[in-house]
């Protein structure tokens, strides 16, 4: 039994694939941080823009 762990321990320290994920796991948590910080740093432009087109519409009908 322990020699069948310490094969694996080895193995999994030589797999790459895993090293990959945590890459591309980091990679997808700055690109979601990048996203939430331009969504919050125009969402109020954004508000004022909806609102504008919002009163301009409820005033011509």
């Amino acid at each position: 039994m322990v020699c069948y762990l310490k094969k694996l321990g080895l193995r999994f320290l030589r797999d790459e694939s895993a090293a990959t994920a945590v890459e591309y796991g980091l990679l997808i948590g700055f690109i979601s941080v990048a996203i939430v910080i331009t969504v919050f740093a125009i969402g109020e432009d954004i508000e004022g823009f909806f609102t504008v087109i919002h009163e301009y519409i409820s005033s011509t009908q």
